[in-house]
């Protein structure tokens, strides 16, 4: 592999982990390891370790920009994909007409009865 091939790769999987891991967590650790490794292998000479490198940098960007896809297809076709417990109860309740009770619909019978 080239160079420019290289850095494209290493481009890519720089805004990859960017758009994944630290805009959405506020974390630079993926980030800073991603260049801690790129930097560590710069001055690799060795074809074959190069060959599997780049390999293992492709099939990372390939399984990054898969599962991104995947959770994007999986919000826009299942609207409960994503939601708490909680949350996919509650739709599914009013799907049907039905409401689920609140805390204080499930404490008022008990407050009412006599002691």
């Amino acid at each position: 592999m080239n160079r420019k091939s290289i850095l494209s790769i290493y481009r890519q999987l720089l805004r990859e982990v960017h758009k994944q891991y630290t805009l959405q967590n506020n974390n630079p650790y993926w980030k800073l390891e991603l260049i801690k490794i790129f930097r560590q292998n710069q001055n690799v000479n060795d074809k074959e370790l190069l060959v599997k490198s780049n390999q293992d940098a492709f099939d990372l960007l390939s399984f990054l920009k898969s599962n991104r896809r995947y959770s994007e297809l999986m919000a826009q076709s299942n609207k409960l994909y994503g939601l708490t417990e909680q949350q996919r109860i509650e739709k599914t309740a009013n799907r049907v007409g039905l409401k689920t009770p609140s805390d204080q619909d499930i404490l008022l019978p008990f407050e009412s009865m006599p002691s």
